[in-house]
């Protein structure tokens, strides 16, 4: 294994884990607003919030238009144009942000005075352009790789909003609290960033200006809106087909799923500056480093995964309460779909990175579409539990097209060692834990790990020369310190 390989995998890890813990802090305490929400306010509310939400995330993914996707990998390439690309892309989300925010006005106005759900829209007017100065403020930081001061300013603001949102909740607001909450964190961030990104020099004129950073952002756009479009489609169709007190149960299961997936989405970003720089041609060089990124992906999230579904049962009630059980195996079979998706947004990063992006928007197209024929024809033949089998089913089945498309478009990679070995050992550890009782958690903790041990011995998912390579990242990050002192 080469040096620069070591210095490429060492610079993934690195943002990879700092992105990481933005989204902890970010879509971890968003599963904190979900659950006070739960809490204080009941399933129906809860499935008010999600349909709202989810409304409210769409809008925003609609008003940035995949800007702050191409940012990042604009600011990557040519970090000394910086400045003017931010100013670019502030312009562009402002003006676009006029049509959503006079949307959620007049919507406001088909309710009565004082209901949660116009107090609630009244909020979003305000906060969409707010959301969408955000997004571009965090893909600075991102294309940048400033990972550390955008991580802890994250968690500063992040603990701001949700002291304000406990105390708001515990003196009788309502569903508009929780948005209240999101408009601070969001404002008091944009507070932090956008300034320091404004005065950023301009050592060379950036290349793009709005018409052609609009151009560039394009297919980011419509493969990002497709696939939140995706994620969210439960909390848009199920308060229709189920009623919103099952639609806030399943919201439940979905609000854990989502936390991880919003997490794996920022730890996408930070691998994507490496793609963006890494990925020159068809050669060995690209197979490696999708493969690794692939393989050790489906290896954290499937770990992360099974934590959780061990302990599936405890979180529900601990998180949400009695009325909420319906929950539990929905939410264990929500976070296996996870898992595989998780594996697809490497391959989709690699589609992206090797200028495939149309060929990701039309594969997005197609998961979105299959989805929704799995949620409106299961959810009322089989209830909760069929429609989280259906969207892990179409999970795989579109993984197996992207697979398919990277290894004979982008570059041939082991498939079968790298994707199929880690994921056929996580589901077959999920299958046998989604029969066993929840309450049985001693059962389910010896099975998980045994289940782990034999996998990683029989597939021998990490071989020698990997666990050489994650040595030597491991010992030249000890050795830093040392060698700056």
């Amino acid at each position: 294994m080469t040096e620069h390989a070591v210095r490429t995998a060492r610079g993934m890890l690195r943002n990879s884990a700092a992105m990481f813990l933005v989204g902890v802090f970010a879509k971890g305490m968003g599963l904190v607003v979900a659950v006070l929400v739960a809490r204080f306010l009941g399933p129906t509310a809860t499935g008010l919030y999600a349909l709202l939400f989810g409304i409210a995330v769409l809008c925003e993914t609609l008003t940035t238009l995949g800007v702050p996707e191409a940012l990042v990998r604009e600011i990557a390439a040519r970090p000394d144009s910086s400045g003017s690309l931010v100013r670019t892309a502030v312009r562009i989300v402002l003006v676009v942000s006029i049509l959503p925010t006079l949307a959620f006005l007049v919507a406001s106005f088909w309710f009565e005075p004082g209901d949660p759900a116009r107090n609630s829209l009244r909020v979003l007017c305000i906060s969409t352009p707010v959301a969408a100065l955000f997004t571009v403020a965090q893909a600075g930081f991102q294309g940048l790789e400033r990972m550390f001061f955008l991580t802890w300013t994250t968690f500063a603001t992040r603990i701001l909003s949700l002291v304000w949102l406990v105390y708001a909740l515990w003196k009788g607001a309502h569903v508009e609290a929780a948005f209240t909450s999101r408009l601070i964190f969001h404002f008091s961030t944009i507070a932090v960033l956008i300034p320091i990104l404004w005065r950023a020099p301009d050592l060379r004129p950036a290349i793009s200006g709005v018409r052609n950073l609009l151009i560039r952002s394009f297919p980011f756009a419509l493969n990002k809106i497709l696939n939140d479009l995706t994620a969210r489609m439960p909390a848009l169709i199920l308060p229709s087909l189920l009623g919103l007190a099952n639609a806030g149960r399943f919201d439940a299961a979905e609000r854990v799923r989502n936390t991880i997936a919003m997490t794996m989405q920022a730890t996408m970003l930070g691998i994507m500056p490496a793609f963006s720089r890494n990925f020159s041609d068809k050669g060995a060089k690209s197979a490696k480093l999708i493969s690794y990124s692939a393989k050790y992906v489906a290896i954290a999230m499937s770990l992360l995964a099974t934590g959780i579904v061990v302990l599936a049962g405890w979180i529900i009630r601990l998180l949400y309460g009695e009325q909420f059980l319906d929950a539990i195996l929905p939410m264990q079979i929500l976070l296996w779909a996870q898992v595989v998706l998780a594996v697809d947004a490497v391959l989709r990063q690699a589609m992206l990175a090797a200028r495939h992006e149309y060929s990701a928007v039309r594969r997005a197209l197609g998961g979105m579409l299959v989805q929704f024929l799995v949620i409106v024809s299961a959810a009322r033949l089989l209830g909760l539990v069929g429609v989280a089998s259906g969207m892990l089913i179409a999970s795989i089945l579109l993984l197996w097209v992207d697979l398919h498309f990277v290894h004979k478009r982008v570059t041939a990679i082991d498939a079968g060692r790298t994707v199929v070995a880690p994921l056929s050992a996580a589901l077959l550890i999920g299958t046998v834990l989604a029969l066993i009782d929840y309450d049985a958690v001693l059962t389910r903790i010896g099975v998980a790990i045994g289940g782990w041990v034999l996998a990683l011995v029989i597939l021998r998912l990490i071989p020698r020369d990997e666990l050489q390579l994650l040595r030597r990242i491991a010992l030249q990050r000890k050795a830093e310190p040392a060698a700056k002192e």
